[in-house]
């Protein structure tokens, strides 16, 4: 009879964690763990326990704007082991996070594939520097409208790197950067051959510098894009260039956008033409 009552009760047991994890694994999927799952903890142990499973916390979204806002909260997050299986983290608008913090972050996940810090406008080239010497995993990295200092030519130099041969997609799209941008796509075309999406849209350099865009060099070094976007970025092609380019046969996205100028225009054609051989 006792054999039989703990037969019961165990079944019971699994039963319930089993639901409660399914239904745990579509709140994470819908919303993200935080903070319903972190409130699930404090009902019960049985729900602190399941909503301590690896699955629930590979995906971490703190975008949410009173998140966002505590810092410290972010800090107890990361001394509570989560991080150690988080794979996707997004960050986006954390005015507050400081290099130190991002650091420390970086640290407490040695599985990040994809991070976001975009609109992170506190951070400087320490944490871009920090970012470099980290998250060795990273495949995918939002850097969209940081602050200047943050994506220097020295820190973007570092990162490109060092990071470079393994990301598969770069979003620098809105940020500010000296007359020298020139050499961090020389530093993407060398670094980054296995980039799938590349997205540059409406930066801003210093000075209105047109940028010359050696197509052609990209193409035979990543041959693999399948996502390029240029638009609003002041790009012109190099007028040496006028040989047919092998293109780039896996491309399904690309967005650029022509001045008002007839030499942009041209430019714009001339780009068009050597970017893709994917019939319209």
């Amino acid at each position: 009879m006792c054999k039989v009552y703990v037969t019961i009760s165990m079944y019971r047991y699994i039963l319930c964690r089993e639901l409660l994890l399914s239904i745990f694994q579509y709140s994470a999927s819908k919303w993200g763990p935080v903070p319903i799952i972190c409130r699930a903890c404090q009902v019960c142990r049985l729900w602190r326990d399941v909503a301590h499973d690896p699955s629930l916390w590979r995906q971490l979204d703190l975008s949410s704007g009173w998140i966002r806002k505590n810092v410290l909260g972010l800090m107890s997050l990361r001394m509570s082991g989560r991080f150690q299986v988080v794979r996707s983290l997004n960050l986006t608008a954390w005015w507050g996070l400081l290099d130190h913090h991002l650091e420390v972050v970086l640290a407490a996940c040695p599985n990040l594939t994809h991070l976001n810090v975009s609109h992170c406008q506190a951070l400087t080239d320490s944490g871009i520097s920090a970012l470099a010497s980290s998250a060795s995993t990273l495949t995918h990295l939002d850097m969209t409208h940081m602050a200047p200092l943050a994506t220097s030519i020295p820190s973007m130099r570092q990162l490109i790197v060092k990071k470079g041969p393994h990301l598969q997609r770069l979003n620098i799209s809105s940020n500010v950067f000296t007359h020298k941008f020139s050499n961090i796509l020389l530093l993407i075309t060398v670094h980054c051959s296995g980039l799938k999406a590349l997205l540059m849209n409406d930066i801003h350099v210093a000075g209105s510098v047109k940028v010359p865009l050696d197509i052609l060099s990209m193409q035979s070094s990543i041959c693999g894009l399948e996502e390029l976007n240029i638009e609003g970025t002041p790009f012109i092609a190099l007028s040496a260039q006028f040989e047919e380019g092998p293109g780039f046969p896996a491309l399904r996205s690309y967005s650029a956008h022509a001045h008002n100028s007839n030499q942009d225009q041209e430019d714009q054609l001339f780009i068009e033409r050597y970017s893709s051989h994917v019939s319209s």
